[in-house]
C-alpha cells in the first residue's frame, strides 16, 4: 500500500498479530474500568477498526462515522 500512496511504509510486526478486541480487553486490565470491559458493545471494536484503516481510501469518513450504529444509536 506504501508505493500506492507514494509513501513508505514498514509494518513489520515486532510480535504475532492480536484481535483489535482483545487488544482493548488487554489493556482495560490494566485500568481501573477492567470490570466494566465486558460492557463493549462489538459496534465499538466495528467503528475503532474502520477508523484505523491505514488506507486513507477505504477507511471510513467522518460523515459515515456519524452514522456509524455505535454512534447513531447511541
Amino acid at each position: 500500500m506504501g508505493a500506492f500512496l507514494g509513501k513508505r511504509l514498514d509494518c513489520r510486526p515486532a510480535s504475532k498479530a492480536m484481535d483489535l478486541k482483545q487488544l482493548c480487553y488487554n489493556l482495560c486490565q490494566r485500568t481501573q474500568s477492567a470490570n466494566h470491559a465486558s460492557e463493549i458493545p462489538d459496534t465499538a471494536f466495528d467503528l475503532l477498526h474502520r477508523l484505523l484503516d491505514l488506507n486513507p481510501f477505504s477507511r471510513i469518513t467522518a460523515a459515515e462515522s456519524l452514522m456509524h450504529p455505535f454512534i447513531a444509536d447511541a
